[in-house]
């Protein structure tokens, strides 16, 4: 598969086999148990933005699972020689439920920076940057929304 993986989006039975073979299967408006099953993540309704809404929040989601990372490493690096008592010789040392405290401090860190995505609404930002609904759009306002995205897109690049 590469760096990365394919995402399928399937509403129906036919779909089942490629939701449970891709890396992520999302299930959109699921009536059936087999549907629920096969896939990964289900989508209640037929919003389509809730769509970009997941994939914002699997970003931003790997963004924490890469600062929990790093601050567990390095939390780890500084603690662990104080607490194992490597320091001990020169005077300075933990009792044993300083180590205990300390340790659990990290797992406490780390859980709580987890939590601070729970902050994070995903679907405001979606209604506020797209004014109109999927099932308002006609042909033409389609083409008009994506000459603008165009426009847009070039006076970014300039």
């Amino acid at each position: 598969m590469g760096t990365g993986g394919v995402m399928m989006i399937g509403d129906g039975l036919n779909d089942i086999p490629c939701l449970q073979e891709s890396a992520i299967g999302v299930s959109i408006n699921a009536k059936s148990e087999l549907n629920i099953n096969a896939a990964d993540v289900v989508v209640l309704d037929e919003n389509l933005y809730k769509i970009l809404a997941l994939i914002r929040m699997l970003k931003k989601g790997n963004l924490f699972i890469k600062i929990n990372l790093f601050w567990a490493f390095a939390y780890n690096i500084v603690i662990m020689p104080i607490v194992a008592g490597v320091f001990y010789p020169w005077g300075f040392g933990v009792s044993p439920i300083g180590s205990s405290i300390a340790m659990s401090l990290s797992s406490i860190i780390v859980v709580s920076i987890s939590h601070l995505l729970s902050f994070f609404n995903f679907d405001e930002t979606l209604k506020k940057n797209n004014k109109i609904s999927l099932t308002q759009m006609n042909e033409s306002s389609v083409a008009n929304e994506s000459q603008k995205s165009v426009k847009t897109l070039k006076k970014k690049k300039d």
